[in-house]
């Protein structure tokens, strides 16, 4: 069923308002709840199309707290160099 469908639609009386949320980094949550001593087992990212800058902005020291890391990512609006270079820190962080 399309989401058009006036079944659908009508049980809405109007549009969501807009809503102001808190945000953090991944680096902000790392320093907060896992000491640099842990370890981090498992990190999977889905961002909506930021994934690129939110690995970008981690340091060689926060990478290295992390096992695996599984991105859902998007390639639509980042550039290959932004890639190349994120993937050569994680590359780097993990030797």
């Amino acid at each position: 069923m399309s989401t058009v469908d006036p079944k659908i639609t009508n049980k809405w009386d109007s549009v969501p308002k807009p809503r102001t949320v808190p945000i953090t980094t991944l680096s902000n949550i790392c320093k907060k709840y896992c000491p640099a001593s842990h370890g981090i087992e498992f990190c999977k990212i889905d961002v909506e199309g930021a994934e690129w800058n939110s690995l970008a902005d981690l340091t060689e020291d926060v990478l290295k707290q992390f096992k695996y890391i599984i991105i859902e990512y998007h390639l639509s609006k980042t550039s290959f160099r932004k890639i190349y270079d994120v993937l050569k820190k994680i590359y780097k962080s993990h030797q």
